[in-house]
């Protein structure tokens, strides 16, 4: 999916990147029951909410606007554009 040509506009990663960050993902990927958090800016979102509740050293990448300005999550969910600068990708 991060291949599709509008996606690669808005990313701009070449594809060695989103392999590398890829396989990153799964190296680091983890199976969590999730806990009720706090309420989500957006209901739909509460899954997302939850997971972030369980741990806190989990982030959200994500380019939701509504989630990167909640205050109940601040720092903790981070754009697309700062994960890959964090990440040096």
């Amino acid at each position: 999916m991060l291949h599709r040509p509008a996606l690669m506009r808005l990313h701009g990663l070449p594809s060695a990147a989103i392999e590398s960050l890829l396989t990153d993902l799964v190296q680091r990927g983890i199976v969590i029951q999730p806990a009720r958090g706090p309420a989500a800016p957006d209901p739909g979102d509460q899954m997302l909410w939850d997971l972030l509740a369980c741990r806190a050293d989990l982030r959200l990448v994500t380019g939701d606007r509504a989630l990167l300005a909640a205050p109940d999550m601040a720092g903790r969910v981070i754009s697309p554009a700062r994960f890959v600068m964090i990440r040096g990708l």
